[in-house]
């Protein structure tokens, strides 16, 4: 039993700690919105087996519709993609634009190992269209 619980201490130190930072925002442009309809379909035949045996076979074909969005930000270009209707990806493509200014949210995430942190990822969260400031005349 006690071996158990040292190997299990063991197991879990070995996982270095992750953290996130606190939410941030950057400016980015839509490069590009797409979608791919999903796309439905049967279709039947006959196969033979290696025995000489004739069997009637059906296939159906269901693929959910797919969303992309193309973000370029200080980062370079980055996608977020989804499948389905009402996934974060359709939502971002219905409100979006190619072309479009937005304001991008997200936290970076961090590894720490030995009081040295590593940059694992950023972790998106939302895209807004960018306000327009209108400038004030003297």
């Amino acid at each position: 039993m006690k071996r158990a619980i040292v190997l299990t201490v063991l197991l879990a130190s070995c996982e270095p700690p992750v953290e996130s930072s606190p939410e941030m925002t950057e400016k980015a442009k839509v490069v590009q919105t797409i979608f791919a309809p999903s796309q439905h379909g049967t279709s039947s035949g006959t196969a033979i087996s290696l025995k000489g045996k004739v069997s009637f076979v059906s296939t159906t074909v269901d693929i959910p519709s797919k969303y992309a969005i193309v973000f370029e930000c200080e980062h370079g270009k980055f996608v977020i993609q989804d499948e389905g209707e009402n996934s974060r990806a359709h939502n971002l493509w219905k409100k979006l634009k190619d072309g479009q200014q937005v304001t991008v949210r997200y936290k970076e995430v961090w590894q720490v190992r030995e009081q040295v942190r590593h940059l694992l990822k950023y972790d998106f969260i939302d895209a807004e269209p960018a306000s327009v400031e209108v400038e004030k005349k003297p």
